[in-house]
């Protein structure tokens, strides 16, 4: 098994990863994310977005006025992010799982990793003191793990027999993804990110995404009826509190404090 963290993984699907990101499924999920980023950023809040792949979210926060890095282990991403953003938002490669990734990036006010890139780090710990190296006291981290309890998947895996379906996500040892070839990850809650990352970080929120709503592989409800797609994002959104308490969802949001 390779790296979690392979770069020439990612490289392989840059070119098609907007159109996951940017298909209907992708927004909704993304603006949910965005709804919790939101209040914690302002206009000329320093942001690092970690595991920034083709720069969406730090198209986002640049709107809103942030001065954003982004990082990644792929090269084919960061250009592509290059281009999205444009300065002053800066973006370089970087191995998360390189016990000097934060070297050299500065100090920020907040940091973001959306959907599952730290599911993908091989020792949270050390990511943990190298995030905390990166982000000032009181500032928050917004981290989306990848979860462990997914209705429709499951479902689907019980349906079909198909029982490495219905388990894989509560393997204790790396998982290779589906879609990925070669890159393993690590599925777990807000909380048990949280424990895993040290000291350094308290959890302050914790709720579940896409507890309610399909998978990617399972997005033709959502993509053939949106108003079954918008009904279901309205449920996952109100539901996601206890559904986080209850390690539900595709991905988890963790808002954690620096202290």
């Amino acid at each position: 098994m390779s790296s979690s963290l392979d770069g020439a993984a990612f490289d392989r699907v840059a070119a098609d990863y907007d159109e996951v990101a940017q298909s209907r499924l992708g927004v909704l999920l993304r603006g949910r994310v965005h709804k919790v980023l939101e209040p914690l950023i302002s206009s000329g809040s320093r942001v690092l977005d970690v595991g920034c792949g083709t720069g969406i979210d730090s198209a986002w926060m640049a709107s809103r006025g942030a001065i954003v890095t982004g990082i990644d282990v792929s090269p084919r991403m960061i250009d592509i992010a290059k281009k999205r953003v444009g300065p002053p938002a800066l973006f370089v490669v970087r191995d998360l799982n390189q016990s000097s990734w934060a070297a050299e990036l500065g100090q920020f006010e907040a940091a973001i990793s959306n959907f599952g890139a730290v599911s993908c780090v091989d020792d949270l710990a050390d990511f943990g003191e190298q995030l905390a190296q990166s982000v000032e006291v009181g500032g928050v981290a917004v981290l989306v793990p990848m979860g462990h309890v997914v209705p429709w998947e499951q479902m689907a895996g019980l349906i079909r027999g198909d029982l490495s379906r219905v388990r894989r996500r509560f393997a204790k040892e790396p998982t290779i993804e589906h879609g990925y070839p070669g890159v393993s990850v690590r599925y777990m809650s807000a909380r048990q990110l949280s424990r895993r990352l040290g000291a350094r970080w308290r959890l302050r929120h914790a709720s579940a995404l896409g507890w309610a709503l399909p998978t990617y592989a399972q997005r033709r409800a959502v993509e053939m009826a949106p108003r079954i797609g918008a009904a279901l994002a309205s449920v996952d959104a109100v539901g996601a509190r206890l559904a986080g308490r209850l390690a539900m969802g595709d991905h988890q949001i963790a808002v954690l404090e620096r202290v």
